[in-house]
């Protein structure tokens, strides 16, 4: 009896052992064109591949969405697109021990489209950055010699010529918007003409405007109050670092920081006031400046 009782304490110890041990955060799965482009006319090729950046183990299998739908592919790190939409993967391996299967976060979503028609807007794979070189293509099926192309930004005209591209060399915040084109061809002696979808175009800031935020709940006395300084800096580079200033009605609380929050431990009424943030990167030479938050304290 004794040995029995034994044996159950020692799988209960096992179990709490097993859901106490600390886990680790979850892998992502990242999906990407490895042949193709995210806009191509039907007919043409155009494949996705998953993988797991961080675990790059042969063993993954994976799973394929189509606007939220499973559609198979499970064992296929690649997927073939025939049809526009929202694609997406996860992936899933077995391990030797407990837990025995791990999952990965689905990937981010890629917005594929494949276009019937004989005009086609392509547009960069990742949105530009202010300063770099954006090109704009307007294709038509099966690469016939233009006679004419206008292209058009928000429904005005902006460039009308036999050249297929529209180059913008020190792109900025407010070339963003949605583009579209009408292109124009002979093809045995008729002449032939189509217009493409509209498609928006996003340029991003080197440095986001930060946004000011409240972290903590209701702002009471005596009671700690964080708030988060959110922006998000969009070039890739090494050495790049954000520092972080807080000033409360345009006076400096604090030496700059590489932390996005500041805290106060047990605000007082004294505290109360206008509350601004500043993110600044000093190798790329720039700074933005974010909302006023008023504070109040009850």
């Amino acid at each position: 009896m004794a040995l029995i009782q034994c044996f159950f304490t020692f799988l209960i110890l096992l179990s709490s052992t097993r859901c106490q041990a600390p886990t680790e955060a979850p892998l992502q799965a990242s999906i990407t064109v490895s042949m193709g482009d995210m806009r191509v006319f039907s007919g043409e090729d155009l494949r996705t591949s998953c993988s797991v950046p961080d675990d790059p183990s042969p063993y993954w299998r994976y799973k394929w969405f189509q606007n939220g739908d499973d559609i198979g592919f499970y064992n296929s790190s690649e997927a073939w697109i025939k049809a526009s939409g929202k694609y997406s993967c996860q992936a899933e391996k077995d391990l030797k021990k407990w837990p025995y299967l791990v999952n990965t976060l689905p990937s981010q979503p890629l917005h594929l489209h494949v276009d019937r028609g004989w005009a086609l807007m392509q547009i960069p794979t990742t949105p530009s950055i202010i300063e770099d070189t954006m090109i704009l293509t307007c294709r038509i099926r099966d690469g016939p010699v233009a006679t004419e192309v206008r292209f058009y930004k928000n429904d005005a005209e902006i460039q009308c010529d036999k050249s297929q591209v529209l180059v913008f060399s020190n792109v900025t915040l407010q070339d963003a918007g949605v583009y579209w084109c009408r292109a124009s061809w002979m093809e045995k002696n008729l002449l032939h003409s189509a217009q493409s979808l509209p498609v928006p175009v996003t340029v991003l800031d080197k440095l986001e405007t930060p946004q000011l935020v409240l972290v903590s709940g209701r702002v009471i006395a005596g009671k700690l109050v964080r708030i988060r300084c959110e922006t998000r800096l969009n070039v890739k580079a090494e050495g790049l670092q954000i520092e972080y200033y807080f000033m409360k009605n345009h006076s400096r609380l604090a030496p700059a920081s590489s932390s996005d929050k500041y805290t106060i431990w047990q605000i007082r009424k004294e505290d109360a006031g206008v509350y601004t943030c500043k993110a600044k990167v000093r190798l790329l030479n720039v700074e933005r400046w974010s909302n006023e938050l008023e504070l109040k304290v009850y």
